[in-house]
């Protein structure tokens, strides 16, 4: 299988001392989920994933030429 090119936006909390746009190339298959363990981030702190402008689960595959931007829960006082 061919690798795929996949952009990536880090929102709020999770950009936090890393670079907010990326474009990675990966080996598929290529989950959310798998996704979020490179980036190194906690799926726990995830609230939104958004892969295309649809909402999309954890377990979501993605494909060459996918948008992700990742958003944590909404935190207010």
């Amino acid at each position: 299988l061919a690798a795929i090119n996949i952009s990536v936006e880090l929102h709020g909390l999770l950009a936090k001392g890393k670079n907010r746009h990326r474009k990675l190339t990966c080996d598929p298959p290529l989950t959310v989920r798998a996704l979020l363990d490179l980036l190194e981030v906690e799926p726990q702190a995830v609230g939104m994933v958004v892969v295309n402008r649809k909402l999309r689960g954890l377990d979501h595959a993605l494909q060459d030429g996918d948008h992700v931007l990742i958003a944590p829960f909404l935190q207010g006082g």
